[in-house]
């Protein structure tokens, strides 16, 4: 995951160009994950869980490995070794602000909503280290800079 990177505001362009500072997990330090799934073999879909038709109550890494949903989110289950998918938790301080100010669906308080919102955005900002692995993999696609990338996503929307 990725946090402010000490933007104040929303920067300008494309959050893979302006958002390149994330945070590494330390040993003992699980974050969450991110499920790809096929729309038309997913059966139930809870708030953090989901059933399908081919696999049930179970779930895959992205190589493969197959596991229980309940063991999703813990040190062995998370892979990145054949596809990262950056997670751009709290974008700018502003943008974070925003979020937190729109509300949350759980019974969480005010004060300890905002307390876990701000421990949140502090430790994506601690350990960092430079990931460009999606400039890098947009690059390789023939998008080297932000201006090609709004081109090309501009050009994507035309088609809808």
């Amino acid at each position: 995951s990725f946090g402010d990177c000490g933007h104040q505001t929303r920067p300008p362009g494309p959050a893979v160009y302006a958002y390149r500072l994330r945070h590494q997990l330390s040993g003992s330090e699980v974050d969450d994950g991110k499920c790809i799934l096929q729309p038309a073999k997913i059966t139930t879909v809870g708030l953090h869980e989901f059933e399908t038709s081919d696999m049930g109550r179970n779930t895959a890494d992205d190589s493969g490995r197959t596991f229980a949903i309940k063991r999703l989110f813990t040190k062995d289950s998370l892979s990145n070794s054949l596809i990262q998918l950056n997670h751009y938790a709290t974008k700018s301080v502003e943008e974070h602000e925003k979020l937190f100010q729109r509300g949350h669906l759980h019974g969480i308080s005010h004060l300890n909503r905002r307390k876990r919102f701000h421990d949140k955005r502090d430790r994506l900002n601690r350990d960092t280290c430079e990931d460009d692995a999606a400039p890098a993999f947009l690059k390789r696609r023939g998008i080297a800079s932000p201006e090609q990338f709004q081109a090309y996503m501009d050009e994507r929307r035309a088609l809808d």
